[in-house]
């Protein structure tokens, strides 16, 4: 089956250097330890229990700031294919309810008319925060364009923010999703699915003068199906940091009951970590195949923070790990990954995530996004297994990464 995308020749020209590792069983918390030479390929992710979801929770109503622009206005503001840098002074911010009874509130910099096409910006304010300083004299909005959402009219963009809220809110408790035919064992292992098939892809910081400490970029789940098969399928890009073991996995899981979860697991010292404050284990269920924006950042106060965007929902999800003891302080590595633990081959299945982009990250001490290419090159290539496919390439400064586990894969 002829599986390759885009970058053919780029492709041709890395797997050319392809280095072959041992086959390993999969362990809880386990890690690939190589040679001398490449002291670290990737995380082993452990057996996740299916039997019961914990569902996360959106980010807080209270903690979400909206923007409201001229559609118009805003795509002139287009500084590459799919980013909008804004600069306005706060002197010029302007801040009103869409309507009395929603208290919606919505800041702009400008008088737009009733009539006209609008754009959307919604975001945690922790995230607006990462970009601005409380007493700065101007608020910098420098973000995807996929982060906005677009209306005919004000009116228009009032009923849908009206029920963007609804839904938030809605989803504000605790929310468990049970199968009990996925029971497993105690160890958090399958009984059956006991060999580890995976391929990663490591990408190292281009100058050990480079300390970047932010990374923004998407997921895109493309193919799922499953006629039987007991399986743990995961498509991550790892972020691996400065500090030995500390790997945050930006994870999706193609469950065996058809669900597709995503999640933030957050590894300190080897040591797997959940949440905020380092508990629990909470999914968001993107079974949909909506395209997920991410941001990561490697914080001074020594917290890791995720915050994932379902730009089909319109709704932001935050993962925060305070690392208090001896935290890292920028990223090291990028590793696009598959993994897929099973036992013998009986039945047809199939996953494909097309693609995991990692396109903008940002360096210590500076505000200024620049393209993912310019700070991380490729390392190498742990070599082809059986049932996955990890192809990763680079088109201009975008890293991206195309995985798939199948049973005709080979």
């Amino acid at each position: 089956m002829q599986l390759r995308k885009l970058g053919i020749v780029l492709l041709a020209l890395l797997l050319a250097a392809m280095v072959m590792v041992p086959m390993v069983s999969a362990g809880e918390g386990a890690a690939i330890k190589a040679d001398a030479d490449h002291p670290t390929t990737g995380m082993i992710t452990p057996i996740f229990d299916p039997s019961e979801i914990i569902l996360k929770e959106p980010v807080n109503e209270s903690e979400i700031v909206s923007f409201v622009f001229p559609e118009e206005w805003l795509i002139r503001q287009k500084t590459t294919y799919d980013t909008v840098s804004i600069t306005i002074p706060r002197t010029q911010l302007m801040t009103s309810k869409l309507n009395d009874g929603s208290g919606i509130e919505v800041n702009t910099n400008q008088a737009i008319e009733k009539t006209e096409r609008v754009a959307l910006l919604q975001i945690p304010k922790e995230l607006l925060k990462q970009e601005n300083t409380q007493n700065s004299a101007e608020i910098t909005l420098d973000y995807p364009l996929t982060y906005y959402s677009f209306y005919p009219d004000i009116t228009e963009l009032t009923k849908a923010t009206e029920q963007r809220k609804m839904e938030r809110i809605s989803k504000q408790h605790l929310e468990i999703v049970r199968n009990s035919d996925k029971k497993t064992v105690s160890t958090g292992m399958s009984p059956k699915a006991s060999t580890l098939y995976a391929e990663w892809d490591l990408w190292k910081r281009s100058s050990t003068s480079y300390t970047p400490v932010a990374l923004r970029g998407d997921m895109k789940p493309d193919t799922f199906s499953n006629s039987g098969q007991s399986t743990a399928i995961y498509h991550e890009t790892e972020i691996h940091l400065n500090r030995a073991d500390d790997t945050v996995e930006l994870l999706l899981w193609y469950c065996d009951d058809g669900h597709i979860w995503l999640s933030a697991p957050i590894y300190d010292e080897g040591v797997l970590k959940w949440g905020t404050g380092g508990t629990g284990m909470k999914w968001i269920d993107i079974t949909s195949k909506n395209r997920v924006n991410y941001e990561f950042y490697v914080n001074t106060n020594g917290q890791y923070s995720i915050n994932f965007y379902n730009t089909g929902t319109g709704i932001w999800y935050t993962f925060n790990y305070n690392d208090s003891d001896n935290p890292s302080t920028y990223i090291n590595r990028i590793v696009p990954s598959t993994e897929l633990t099973t036992d013998t081959v009986n039945y047809s299945f199939d996953s494909i995530t097309n693609t995991m982009k990692a396109y903008e990250t940002k360096d210590s001490g500076n505000p200024s996004w620049i393209g993912t290419g310019q700070r991380f090159s490729h390392d190498y290539f742990t070599g082809n297994a059986n049932y996955v496919l990890m192809n990763a390439y680079k088109i201009g400064d975008t890293i991206y990464s195309y995985h798939r586990a199948a049973n005709s894969q080979s």
